[in-house]
C-alpha cells in the first residue's frame, strides 16, 4: 500500500472523501426524455404491474447498469484518475482507456456528443476538471 503523503492513507482511502458537486459532467443534460426517444421499448411501449412494469428502463437493471450507472461511474473515475495524476498519487487501478471507449460510445449513443472525436474532447474536459479539483482542494 503507497501511503498519500503527509496523511498515511491510502489512495483509495483519499479517493473515498472526493467531492465531484463543482465538476460538470457531460451527462448532467441527460434527460428522462433523451433516454424515451432512444429506448421507447423500455419506457413507453404497454403497461404491466407485474414482472413487464414499465419503464423496464429502470425496472430491469440490465438496461440501467449497462448504460446511465455505466457512464457516470466512468465519469467519476475518469476524474479520480486526473486527479490522482495531478496529485502524484497512485491512480485506480483499471484500463482507463478501456472505460473512455466505453463513455465515448456511451455519449454518441444518448446525443450527448456529436460524434467519437467531440467525445473525446468531452472526456477530456473531465479529465481538466479531475486535474483542477486536485490542485484547489487538498483534502
Amino acid at each position: 500500500m503507497i501511503a498519500v503523503v503527509g496523511t498515511g492513507e491510502s489512495p483509495e482511502e483519499h479517493f473515498k472523501r472526493l467531492n465531484f458537486s463543482d465538476l460538470t459532467f457531460p451527462s448532467d443534460g441527460l434527460s428522462i426524455g433523451i433516454l424515451r426517444k432512444k429506448h421507447p421499448s423500455l419506457f413507453d411501449e404497454g403497461f404491466d404491474d407485474g414482472d413487464g412494469a414499465q419503464p423496464l428502463f429502470f425496472f430491469n437493471a440490465k438496461h440501467s447498469e449497462d448504460n446511465l450507472a455505466n457512464m457516470l461511474f466512468g465519469e467519476r473515475l475518469i476524474a479520480t484518475f486526473a486527479y490522482a495524476l495531478a496529485r502524484s498519487m497512485e491512480p485506480p487501478d483499471c484500463e482507463l482507456s478501456l472505460f473512455k471507449n466505453d463513455l465515448s460510445k456511451l455519449y454518441v449513443r444518448y446525443g450527448i456528443a456529436s460524434g467519437p472525436h467531440h467525445a473525446e474532447q468531452l472526456i477530456r474536459d473531465i479529465e481538466r476538471q479531475g486535474a483542477e479539483l486536485a490542485n484547489r482542494k487538498h483534502l
